[in-house]
């Protein structure tokens, strides 16, 4: 940790911002108290998608993260959960093109189906009744289509920094599963607060030291992590 001055007319936002630029260079030591066992594990498979998420929520309120997508190598990184804040967002992604294409090829097999049934002479129910079935199966396979590509994603961010820490993301029959595990996160974020005991100023420094570990480790974007450092600092103010 970076020395505070003895100078009385230093501000603790300018010592708060000297510790930040010593973040570049100073080894990161919380590795230690990442390696508690596991109070809780919940695990996101989607074999349809080719994905597994992996989460393990530990002893010292950490959660450890596994993430693998098709054709990728894992990824892994641990949130401290001091630093997260326990209210998540979420997102819901929808596959709106298939969506479109299951509407287009439902009003073009009702119209088939009518036709076929309603008005169309027996020589003509030879081709009217094979094309209602054949765009009624293309209906079908649209609308799977697009719950396939409908995901929802709870998204944890940090507490002062609102960098983005923990991603949640549900897909085809994983979505009640993230939802749980994503209560279970929020339970442990509440229980970890309750534990926080420094000042504000050291927890902020805390907080910056995680967001540089989790940028290092690619968690945290480049771009993420200096609007993080700007709205820490500015809590100082």
């Amino acid at each position: 940790m970076a020395a505070i001055s003895s100078n009385p007319f230093v501000s603790e936002a300018a010592v708060l911002d000297a510790e930040h630029i010593s973040l570049q260079s100073e080894s990161d030591n919380a590795s230690s108290r990442q390696s508690g066992k596991p109070v809780a594990k919940y695990q996101l498979r989607s074999r349809t998608r080719g994905t597994l998420t992996r989460v393990e929520i530990l002893e010292g309120h950490f959660v450890k993260i596994l993430s693998k997508r098709a054709r990728t190598s894992p990824q892994e990184h641990t949130v401290d959960l001091h630093f997260v804040d326990p209210r998540p967002i979420g997102i819901r992604k929808v596959g709106w093109p298939w969506m479109y294409v299951a509407i287009a090829f439902t009003l073009l097999a009702l119209t088939a189906g009518t036709y076929a049934i309603e008005f169309a002479s027996p020589f003509a129910r030879v081709w009217a009744v094979p094309s209602a079935i054949v765009f009624g199966t293309f209906t079908l396979s649209s609308y799977l289509l697009c719950l396939y590509f409908t995901t929802e994603s709870v998204l944890f961010l940090s507490r002062t920094g609102r960098a983005r820490f923990i991603t949640i993301t549900g897909g085809l029959g994983t979505t009640r599963a993230a939802r749980r595990c994503a209560r279970d996160i929020i339970k442990h974020i509440g229980a970890a607060h309750k534990t926080a005991k420094q000042s504000q100023s050291q927890y902020l420094r805390d907080e910056m030291r995680e967001h540089a570990r989790l940028r290092d480790a690619g968690v945290v974007a480049e771009q993420q992590y200096e609007h993080a450092m700007a709205r820490i600092l500015k809590a100082h103010n």
